[in-house]
């Protein structure tokens, strides 16, 4: 084919071109250095292709051919991230907004393919038998699974990878292999042009969920058949993935947002997913519901009082578009939650404001002042972990344990500190108080020196202590105050909560670390490695002053 006429120059070597002699628009991808890297991926090194319309007819227009063009570009670079991302492991919330853009795009084609009175949907619908191997995947979290194999002796016979050999070979009631291997093609397809790759047990997950919504769709058909229809109906929802950039350029296109505004739209969605990612592993704004937006409200009110009100109304406009448009299902997840009054929102800025953090430069200088302190060891507990004065006072060497190779500190009640609203006699202050600590690697020689059988106090009251540690808050308030820092030892505490706010730690893994109403039963089992992670990067954010005497 001779070269022909450029309608278009993409970028990394695509081209959408003309023939003189041939009808329509042409796809041209240079994809040598795709087949290097890939070459069972990318077999081709040059792919031309005709360009297609929105209904798979030859292109016979210039907008028509762009926008095919733009499409195919598109997919081939998803494959490429895919590739290079390496296999996903998805949350339970991606899986299934991932697997209803597979099952639309499937329903799409069979609409347009299959004239509805030859549409098996009958055979279709039976594929709902496939959700229980879902559940079973969203409710057993792999830690339980390695558990159920250690008890096992090791052996990984996983009762989900036998179930799912007898459904895919489609010797299930009323499923036959050649309906199942329809699907199976469909799914196949549809991953293929996500360019997501999959660990096999998600992808195990994901193709239930497909065919679970392809039977819905099947049902939805099969009431359209039986009132003589002749085409069935489009599926809800998107076809795709939906990014933050697909949804902005809907709102730009669709006159939503003006080009001035839809930069802060884009940051408020940036921070929404950047929120859910760290909160949910959530990473598809699909998958972002109601519950979520309630949650992400309440910790964008804490941490960013003043643009509150305005991001919230971003993402309600944004989803809403999304919505109308059909790149997602609805109802919007912003629906319900209340808007931030003036008046709420110079209250909440002022409690922030009031909280006594410290900067890195001023935790420094108590280190300095703190380094002589009779009851330095209780100090650098507190600084570390976050917790209040009375729990880490109270300590005794038997509270200095090892979970799960992850050295802690144990914050519980006994003869000595009972449990009390206010921390009458002990400093547990609430039942939710009582939890495991682990300590940053910076304290670990400090974990050795103090663990032990002993169940006397390591840091006893002095005589005229009411409470453990009140002499040494005493000294606290004393040295800081007279330099002209924030006194209080609860400054420390909040340093270590609004630093990990701000550098994106989960703010259910900070309640965990500083018992703020969260059961120790709920998290101890799954969450102590999150918790150990968090406060090494605390530790790293705020690092101890170093003197010539430490012995850290």
């Amino acid at each position: 084919m001779a070269r022909g006429k450029a309608i278009s120059i993409g970028p990394r070597g695509s081209c959408c071109r003309q023939y003189e002699g041939r009808p329509g628009f042409w796809f041209e991808k240079n994809l040598a250095p795709q087949h290097r890297l890939w070459p069972e991926a990318f077999p081709e090194t040059f792919v031309r292709e005709r360009c297609l319309d929105a209904l798979g007819r030859t292109a016979s227009t210039k907008a028509d051919a762009l926008e095919y063009c733009h499409r195919r570009r598109n997919e081939l670079q998803r494959q490429v991230d895919g590739l290079q991302a390496g296999p996903q492991e998805l949350s339970p919330d991606d899986v299934g907004s991932f697997a209803a853009a597979l099952a639309n795009r499937t329903a799409m084609a069979l609409r347009d393919e299959m004239p509805l009175p030859t549409l098996p949907v009958e055979t279709l619908s039976r594929l709902k038998q496939a959700l229980p191997l879902w559940q079973e995947h969203e409710m057993k979290a792999p830690v339980d699974r390695m558990i159920e194999a250690e008890e096992r002796g090791g052996q990984m016979v996983d009762a989900l990878e036998e179930t799912w050999a007898v459904w895919a070979s489609g010797t299930l009631d009323g499923l036959d292999r050649e309906t199942m291997d329809a699907v199976s093609k469909g799914f196949d397809e549809a991953l293929k042009a996500s360019g997501t790759l999959l660990k096999p047990r998600t992808r195990q997950a994901v193709e239930a969920v497909y065919a679970a919504k392809l039977a819905n769709w099947a049902g939805i058909a099969e009431d359209f058949q039986k009132q003589g229809h002749s085409k069935a109906p489009k599926p809800k929802g998107a076809m795709k993935v939906i990014t933050v950039e697909t949804l902005c350029e809907k709102s730009l296109e669709e006159d939503w947002h003006s080009p001035a505004t839809i930069p802060g739209v884009r940051n408020a969605l940036n921070k929404l997913m950047a929120w859910a990612a760290s909160s949910h592993g959530i990473t598809m704004v699909a998958s972002i519901q109601q519950e979520h937006m309630r949650e992400y409200a309440l910790a964008l009110r804490k941490s960013q009082p003043k643009s509150a009100r305005k991001d919230l109304s971003y993402l309600s406009a944004i989803l809403q578009c999304g919505i109308d448009h059909g790149l997602l299902s609805g109802p919007n997840p912003c629906q319900g939650i209340p808007q931030v009054k003036r008046s709420d929102r110079m209250r909440v800025a002022k409690s922030v404001d009031g909280h006594k953090t410290l900067t890195l430069e001023e935790l420094q200088q108590i280190d300095v002042l703190m380094k002589s302190d009779s009851q330095y060891e209780l100090y650098l507990l507190q600084r570390f972990t976050g917790a209040r004065q009375q729990e880490v006072a109270g300590l005794r060497p038997c509270d200095f344990i090892e979970k799960g190779g992850i050295k802690c500190i144990s914050i519980e009640p006994y003869d000595q500190r009972g449990l009390g609203v206010k921390g009458q006699e002990s400093g547990i202050k609430t039942p939710q108080s009582v939890r495991f600590i682990p300590l940053p690697e910076v304290l670990h020689s400090l974990w050795e020196k103090m663990k032990g059988t002993s169940k006397l106090p390591f840091f006893p009251k002095q005589k005229n202590e009411r409470t453990f540690g009140e002499n040494y808050r005493s000294r606290f308030h004393d040295k800081t105050r007279r330099r002209g820092l924030p006194s209080g030892t609860h400054s420390l505490r909040e340093t270590l909560i609004q630093t990990l706010t701000t550098n994106d730690a989960r703010e259910y893994i900070i309640r965990c670390i500083t018992g703020k109403a969260m059961p120790m039963s709920d998290y101890v089992h799954a969450d102590l490695p999150k918790m150990a992670s968090a406060l090494e990067l605390y530790s790293t954010i705020m690092p101890i002053k170093i003197l010539p005497n430490n012995n850290l």
